[in-house]
């Protein structure tokens, strides 16, 4: 892979109007340089930003009595305009819960606080891990990184939904068995491209788990 960095030649963006959106957009005149190809010509490139770029992507479990192996997960139903302006296309779509990052050191703190807010559950940051490493969600578009944390809950809970944002107040939360989860992200029922990813790293999680205590089993007889 070419060591490419980019230059910022111009920047066309337009002022921000009041009030001020949720995103914004930078245009910008840049150019790359490399070792391998030198300095390219000018090119415009669009930028879609927001003050907190980054975001985390909660996995919440709870466990199976009838089978350890296939958990429960915690989906959730979300309004996505975008979606829902295109020609016969649903505006609720079923994802995981998911919250932005107001600072880089305080990706649990923030799956905490979201946990709560778009669930109900009232879980502490340390009980959220690490699932996997992040990734960017629509790199040609925009910079964001997701990151992926996985809690234990007991679904049974008493939940106390703290969200007062417009957008949030006709979602619901719906428990769903990991493996149908998948068979959902399938047959095109699930089609948020993030909570699939995060569902076979769960799956792949889940799986080393159950051969790990086999192995131990086997070394214990």
């Amino acid at each position: 892979m070419a060591d490419v960095t980019l230059e910022i030649l111009a920047d066309h963006s337009r002022p921000s109007e009041e009030p001020r959106g949720f995103l914004s957009l930078r245009r910008l005149s840049l150019r790359t340089v490399s070792v391998q190809a030198g300095v390219s010509e000018p090119f415009m490139y669009d930028i879609v930003e927001r003050d907190a770029l980054d975001a985390v992507l909660i996995i919440l479990c709870a466990k199976n009595q009838d089978d350890q192996d296939d958990p429960w997960v915690c989906l959730r139903s979300a309004l996505r305009p975008p979606v829902g302006l295109r020609p016969s296309h649903p505006a609720m779509l079923w994802e995981l819960p998911a919250g932005l990052i107001e600072r880089a050191d305080l990706i649990d703190e923030t799956a905490s606080r979201e946990t709560r807010e778009e669930t109900g559950f009232a879980l502490e940051a340390s009980s959220f891990e690490r699932l996997g490493e992040p990734v960017y969600l629509s790199p040609g578009m925009c910079g964001e990184m997701l990151h992926f944390r996985l809690a234990w809950v007991d679904r049974s809970a008493a939940r106390e939904l703290t969200s007062t944002e417009q957008v949030e107040q006709l979602s619901e939360i719906e428990w769903v068995l990991v493996s149908e989860s998948l068979r959902r992200a399938a047959a095109g029922s699930l089609r948020d491209c993030k909570t699939e990813l995060a569902l076979h790293r769960l799956r792949a999680r889940l799986d080393a788990a159950q051969r790990q205590a086999k192995l131990l089993m086997k070394d214990a007889k």
